[in-house]
């Protein structure tokens, strides 16, 4: 098990649970050195949830030549890329970006 926030809502799950270490890796299954080293990883804030980073762009100007199925490309530095039509809804738009960001982020 490597997922970040998996390992995350496991050590919250310990914190609320009452046990020892010993029984809720147990419980969880997972070898107590492994849920030790979690442990200290997240105390020196290795799980913590990442920062988005994102930056406001300021709003392009509307070319005379624009149609309505122009596309926005967003390029993150690892060169990963969002291409979204300018008609694309905001909500949809926002959730596509979490996506990719978390792709960039592995």
């Amino acid at each position: 098990m490597t997922d970040p926030r998996m390992i995350r809502r496991l050590l919250e799950d310990y914190e609320a649970s009452n046990l020892t270490q010993r029984d809720f890796a147990q419980r969880i299954g997972v070898a107590l050195s492994t849920f030790v080293s979690w442990l200290r990883k997240a105390r020196q804030g290795g799980f913590a949830e990442p920062s988005s980073n994102w930056i406001e762009a300021p709003a392009l100007p509307a070319s005379p030549s624009a149609t309505a199925s122009s596309e926005l490309i967003l390029e993150w530095p690892n060169g990963v890329r969002l291409h979204l039509a300018r008609d694309f809804d905001g909500e949809d738009a926002a959730r596509a970006m979490e996506l990719a960001q978390s792709l960039c982020s592995r």
